[in-house]
C-alpha cells in the first residue's frame, strides 16, 4: 500500500515499511532508497542506519557505490564519484569521467587512496602524495627539496639525445646556467656566445 508520510512539515511519499532507529517510518518508494530516521534528519541511500546527514552505505570498495553527474541512459557514459578497489585492499575515492565507457573498477580517471596519495592516468600511485601518468604541463613554479628523474630531462626544450637538455632563453651572460655557493656567490656560470658556441 503506497502511503503519504509527514513528520515535523516533512513530507515523504513511499511505501512504509516499519520504523527507523528513532521511531520514524522508513519510506521505500522503489524498493531501494530509503529515507530514515527523520526525527535526526538524516538519509540513507542503500542503508537503514545512516549515520551522516546523507549516507550512501557501507560498501567502502564497491564501485557500483558511486554518485552519477552525469549517466546515459544505455549505461555506457558515466561522470561522477564513488569508491572503489581497483587491486585487493586498495581502496580509495574515484573520480571517472567517460561518454563511452560504463565506470569500473579500474578505468577511473583519478583516485584518492586511503593513504592519501592521488593517481591521476593510474589505479595505483604507488608510495607517491602525486603519481601522474601522462605529458605534463606546470604553468608555474615547482618548489621541492629533491627530485629524481628516470629519463630524460629538458629545460626550456624537449629532451632528445643528451640526459640534460637546457636551452637559453637568450644569448650572452644572462641566458647561461649559475652553480652558485650557499652564500649566493657565483662559482661556475656557462653561457651561451654569440649563439653557436659557449663561454665558462
Amino acid at each position: 500500500v503506497w502511503t503519504l508520510g509527514a513528520h515535523n512539515a516533512d513530507t515523504q511519499f513511499g511505501h512504509t515499511f516499519g520504523t527507523d532507529v528513532g521511531g520514524m517510518p522508513v519510506f521505500y518508494p522503489d524498493l531501494t532508497i530509503a529515507h530514515t530516521d527523520q526525527a535526526a534528519g538524516k538519509v540513507g541511500i542503500g542503508t537503514a542506519g545512516p549515520i551522516s546527514k546523507l549516507s550512501l552505505g557501507d560498501q567502502y570498495a564497491d564501485y557500483r557505490n558511486r554518485i552519477a553527474l552525469y549517466e546515459s541512459s544505455t549505461g555506457t557514459g558515466f561522470r561522477g564519484i564513488g569508491m572503489s578497489e581497483p587491486t585487493t585492499s586498495s581502496y580509495g575515492v574515484a573520480i571517472w569521467s567517460d561518454t563511452s565507457a560504463a565506470p569500473t573498477n579500474t578505468n577511473m580517471k583519478m583516485i584518492v587512496r586511503d593513504t592519501g596519495n592521488v593517481g591521476i592516468g593510474t589505479t595505483n600511485p604507488g608510495a607517491y602524495k602525486l603519481y601522474v601518468n601522462g605529458t605534463t604541463n606546470l604553468n608555474g613554479a615547482l618548489t621541492g627539496t629533491s627530485a629524481t628523474f628516470s629519463a630524460k630531462v629538458g629545460i626550456g626544450v624537449a629532451a632528445s639525445t643528451p640526459t640534460l637538455l637546457v636551452k637559453a632563453h637568450s644569448n650572452g651572460w644572462d641566458g647561461g646556467i649559475n652553480l652558485t655557493s650557499a652564500d649566493g656567490t657565483f662559482v661556475i656560470k656557462l653561457h651561451p656566445e654569440n649563439g653557436t658556441s659557449y663561454g665558462l
